[in-house]
């Protein structure tokens, strides 16, 4: 089951499925769509084997190389933030991010409260945007 997105493809029938994983981001709009997919497992008696959450964040390179922009005044001062981090902390600093920062609980506790198993996450990788803003496939 994938959700999110327009209510994803959710199975019709119990013969259609075995089990079910269902597959979400952290975003509140798909941890909602989640929820209602969630039910009507139950409701049609397929059994959700886990959830698995996508898109859940990760650490980007170096802080060098994040492709992280910063602004004052309108100004582009990446340069100069780049720099002082550097200075002050090394080229070992990485970056990491929530791809959907949520004041919820999230998909864990989304599927505490369900009582259904996180099967776990899976990053954002950073190069899959800046291989398609290059005009390239991941890995060339």
């Amino acid at each position: 089951v994938q959700g999110g997105g327009g209510g994803g493809n959710v199975p019709r029938s119990r013969r259609d499925v075995s089990g079910a994983v269902v597959v979400s981001t952290g975003e509140e709009a798909c941890l909602r769509d989640v929820r209602r997919e969630l039910k009507f497992c139950e409701k049609v008696g397929v059994p959700v084997l886990g959830v698995v959450e996508n898109m859940a964040g990760g650490e980007g390179g170096g802080i060098d190389e994040s492709g992280a922009r910063f602004s004052k005044g309108g100004e582009d001062v990446t340069a100069q933030v780049v720099a002082k981090l550097l200075e002050e902390f090394g080229s070992d600093l990485k970056i990491a991010f929530d791809a959907f920062p949520t004041e919820s609980t999230g998909v864990a506790g989304m599927c505490s409260a369900y009582g259904v198993d996180h099967l776990g996450t899976l990053e954002l990788d950073p190069m899959v945007g800046r291989c398609t803003e290059e005009g390239r496939g991941y890995g060339e």
